[in-house]
């Protein structure tokens, strides 16, 4: 084995053969090439056992040895100095130099049994530093060689070196094309998805001389690959119909070296088996052989390893046909070992099968209405699908199907082979959504709108960097460069939707959906959002795999950008499925309709079901048996991210949330409760929370002024929590869909009001106390303290009401006149206003307030202010002026000579007007349990809330 010396700018490398070497412009390529031409793993330079080899890894842009295009997917020997070009005649590309490789083998490399074929002698090619390209020369091109696709045979000579060169459909040898040839068509005007390079020498298809470079080609997206092969390896594995008829390929498989070895799968250089995605962990999974097939261990991944639509939680079994999904990644177990099912292009991404749902009808219960109407059609991989129709047609609907977010009465949804009813937790990481309206913080500036969003979605183990520049791949690539730090409430209507489509494109998904993105906007934006969806459906913008688009749409104007038009009738059925530029003249033919397509929709609308039918006859010429819907194999359980670091992700997002509007929180945090605290210099009297020292003193100041505080702590609570769910909903329901959880956003925002809560008690308590006579000394400790607190519970236990208010109702309106209800009720039943006897006083044990002013009340030792005020005070008085008017008796009856009088009967007080509770008896134990009971209320409405919004999460549209 020998390393393989390169030149990367001024930089000398040596690389270690014993692990295939990646070359990109992703984070985790191990050359990085920054250039948005640079597919993420560009190329991968590999020792293949006798030799150096370098393989291009199916780009758009293609690679160049010695000025020579390679084809996708094949491996080309390095024989000596080389220079490698990265996306050739594309004026963005990048390239680096091999210095004088180890010679090949010459006996290994051209004999077949090797499993490796050769194309004549590459020193027939020029020199490095000379290269011309030359339209029909060949140059040093390698692939596997054919493989019978039964062979499951476990000896080591049927095993092949490379890891994820593609055996089934692989031929002896494949030529090279020049770069002027191959590049055609890149100088401003990109050919579609798969039109740059067709692999030579197959049946059919045209030679290294005679590349039709218009023609539809199949590439391999593989993203596995083998990177430790001292304990791996690697086996020929057959595809099966049902994974040609997916458009699915399966890479060559493999396993431990040895039985009952493991091997780790991961995204870390360490790890056995690489897999280039976003969402896999560093250590993802451990794949360990059995005698009998394979066990697989989940190893506290971010988003799960998944065995046949079930997120595994231990070690499980792998039997042959078991079906793997591995951050993203499917993966199927054969006979031979684990193999990769790999997109290809030209084939099928999304299958849609005899697709039923209806719902109860709303003036007739006992009648079903149908709104998506036997549904069946295939999306081609990489491709823009408009879907129209007039109102009623069940266009969105029929989104949510594909969604997976309602289940349908009968059919089948399958993306590339897998089941959505089975599937659809795994999938959901893999489609993105963009929904009407612009759903985001519109406070925040689009780059902190996206790190919020990529920090929630990517893996934990993606550190800061990585994210940022995963975030400014995506901003360059949408055009949002210069509005990146833009509040995103200043963008256009069209920059919004691009940065809404820009939180979705993070993850890198397979599949976008997006409903009505063109809706307000004025005919140029219009045709701006359509065409961008175009170039990332083709892999222009956003990803260079390209993904398959979906867009809901009432805009007709700009259909031409899409690749195919689905036109849905009034009721759910297909009025038409195909090519934009064939649906005016089949409409024309087959219906007369037309030529404007509101006549079309006007047809469609007073005879849905000739127009369905129509459609039928004309495409559908071969039945098959309807199918009926499928029941999920096991409890649908939602990918949700370790809690923690969701927590702090919220945290943050919440505090830029608050900077951006300073001046608010200032005012809610800082001046309300002042200012409310001045409301008790109007309350009457003189002597506070303190006893007062006569009978003319406003018996009833100390609870006044204890009701205003009560009333103000709960407004600062209660009245700004009320809405805070309903104004979050959607983004909490976007985000809930990749996997955000409810108690991370609940605590998230539970946090911050504590923080914000004991601010707003201490200003509003400090600020009473300062304006009115207090003793120093209450229940156990000093007066402030315990007022503090109870006053910080009931801010906290009002604010968790609200927000309670806020996840129950639907409306802003209904919540704020909820709101105020409570106030009067916690008002009222707090016990402050009057005495609560009998069944009130039985009603106000379930009201907070009533435990929180009892608190308050044994702090200020209110029994023993108003005993004072009303009975002993007006008895000392009274027992003054009785005994005075005796001393005066007795003095006149000794002047008069006659006998003293009696002592007079000293008069009872009135003390009707003294309140009393057995609640408000001072006493440690009796003040804790008023303020743990009122701490309780609030854990309550806690849960109730988080319940609330898992109802609201779950809930099928």
């Amino acid at each position: 084995m020998h390393p393989l010396i390169i030149e990367v700018g001024s930089t000398i490398r040596e690389l270690d053969p014993w692990r295939p070497w990646t070359v990109g412009s992703s984070q985790y390529a191990d050359i990085q090439l920054q250039s948005p031409a640079i597919q993420d793993i560009h190329v991968i330079l590999r020792w293949s056992g006798d030799c150096w080899t370098v393989e291009d890894r199916g780009t758009r842009t293609g690679t160049a040895m010695n000025g020579y295009m390679l084809m996708a997917n094949m491996a080309a020997i390095i024989t000596g100095p080389t220079r490698l070009s990265l996306a050739p005649g594309t004026g963005a590309g990048a390239e680096f130099k091999v210095m004088d490789p180890p010679a090949p083998d010459p006996q290994t490399s051209a004999d077949p049994a090797a499993g490796y074929g050769f194309v004549p002698d590459p020193a027939a090619a020029p020199a490095a530093d000379t290269a011309q390209p030359q339209p029909d020369q060949t140059y040093g091109i390698v692939a596997p060689t054919h493989h019978d696709d039964n062979n499951t045979n476990d000896d080591a000579s049927s095993r092949i070196h490379s890891a994820d060169i593609p055996v089934a459909s692989a031929e002896p040898t494949v030529a090279a094309i020049s770069i002027n040839r191959a590049t055609a068509g890149l100088d401003g005007t990109p050919s579609g998805p798969g039109q740059i390079r067709r692999e030579a020498g197959s049946e059919g298809s045209p030679s290294a001389s005679g590349v039709d470079p218009s023609a539809p080609v199949v590439e391999a997206q593989q993203r596995s690959w083998v990177n430790r092969m001292d304990n791996t390896e690697i086996m020929p594995a057959s595809p099966s119909p049902e994974d040609e008829r997916s458009g699915m390929r399966l890479s060559p498989a493999f396993r431990p070296a040895v039985p009952g070895e493991s091997i780790i799968v991961g995204r870390d250089a360490s790890a056995d088996v690489l897999i280039d995605g976003l969402l896999v962990s560093r250590q993802h999974a451990r794949l360990t052989r059995t005698g009998d097939g394979a066990t697989i261990t989940d190893l506290g991944s971010t988003n799960g390893t998944w065995v046949d639509g079930q997120r595994i939680t231990s070690t499980v079994p792998l039997h042959v046909g078991s079906q793997v999904v591995i951050g993203g990644v499917p993966f199927r177990q054969t006979s031979v070992g684990l193999c990769e099912l790999i997109r290809a292009e030209g084939n099928m991404s999304i299958v849609v099968r005899d697709l039923t749902f209806s719902v109860l009808d709303r003036i007739n219960p006992k009648m079903k209405r149908t709104l998506v109407d036997d549904v069946s059609l295939e999306i081609p991989d990489r491709s823009l699908i408009a879907v129209i129709g007039p109102s009623g047609a069940g266009k969105s609907t029929f989104l949510n199907c594909l969604l997976g977010e309602i289940n349908p009465d009968r059919g089948r949804i399958e993306y590339h082979g897998l089941d959505m009813s089975q599937f659809g937790p795994v999938l959901s990481s893999q489609i993105g959504m963009v929904p009407q309206e612009d759903v985001l913080h519109r406070d925040l500036t689009a780059e902190q709108v996206l790190e919020a969003t990529a920090a929630l979605r990517l893996p934990e183990d993606v550190d800061k960097q990585q994210r940022q520049s995963r975030i400014s791949a995506v901003i360059e690539s949408l055009g949002l460069t210069e509005h990146a730090r833009t509040p995103v409430r200043q963008l256009s209507g069209g920059q919004r939707k691009r940065v809404s489509t820009a939180m979705e494109l993070l993850t890198g998904p397979r599949y976008l959906f997006l409903d009505e993105p063109t809706s307000g906007l004025d005919p140029d934006m219009d045709f701006e959002v359509m065409d961008l969806l175009r170039r990332m459906a083709h892999g222009e913008v956003g990803g260079r795999e390209g993904s398959t688009v979906v867009v809901i749409t009432h805009s007709t104007a700009n259909l031409d950008l899409a690749d195919k038009v689905l036109v849905l009738a009034p009721g759910g059925s297909v009025a038409y499925f195909g090519d934009p530029d064939g649906m005016m003249p089949y409409f024309e033919r087959s219906q007369n309709l037309g030529p404007q397509v509101r006549e079309v929709y006007k047809g469609l609308k007073e005879d849905p079901a000739s127009a369905a039918a129509a459609f039928r006859t004309e495409v559908f010429h071969v039945t098959h048996e309807r199918l009926a819907a499928q029941t999920p194999a096991g409890p649908q359980k939602q990918v949700t991210r370790r809690g923690m670091f969701q927590l702090g992700v919220l945290l943050r997002r919440q505090i830029q949330l608050m900077r951006t509007d300073l001046p608010s929180v200032m005012v809610t945090t800082f001046v309300a409760p002042a200012l409310l605290a001045l409301l008790v210099l109007v309350v009457p009297g003189d002597h506070g929370l303190t006893y007062p020292q006569s009978s003319e003193s406003e018996i009833n100041q100390p609870q006044i002024v204890l009701i205003v505080i009560l009333l103000a702590a709960v407004a600062i609570g209660l009245f700004p929590a009320c809405r805070t769910f309903l104004d979050e909903k959607q983004i909490f329901l976007r985000e809930a869909r990749t996997g955000l959880g409810v108690w991370p956003y609940v605590g998230a925002k539970t946090l911050v009001t504590i923080v914000t809560s004991l601010i707003q008690s201490a200003i509003l308590v400090f600020t009473v106390l300062l304006l009115i006579p207090h003793d120093s000394m209450a229940s156990w400790g000093p007066m402030w303290l315990e007022l503090w607190l109870v006053t910080f519970l009931l801010i906290m236990t009002s604010w968790l009401l609200g927000f309670l208010v806020s996840a129950l109702v639907g409306r802003s309106d209904v919540a704020m006149n909820t709101a105020s209800l409570l106030v009067v009720v916690q008002l009222i039943f707090c016990g402050g206003l009057f005495a609560m006897e009998g069944v009130s006083d039985t009603a106000s044990k379930v009201v907070p307030t009533r435990w929180a002013y009892a608190a308050m009340a044994q702090s200020a030792d209110i029994n023993q202010i108003v005993r004072t005020a009303a009975v002993a005070l007006p008895q000392e008085e009274a027992n003054a002026e009785a005994q005075e008017a005796h001393d005066e008796a007795v003095t006149a009856a000794q002047d008069a000579g006659l006998p003293a009088p009696e002592a007079p009967e000293i008069p009872e007080v009135d003390t009707s007007s003294a309140v009393l509770d057995s609640m408000w008896e001072q006493g440690t134990l009796q003040w804790w349990g008023s303020t743990g009971i009122t701490a309780g209320f609030g854990v309550a409405f806690l849960l109730l809330s988080v319940l609330s919004i898992r109802r609201v999460k779950k809930r099928k549209h």
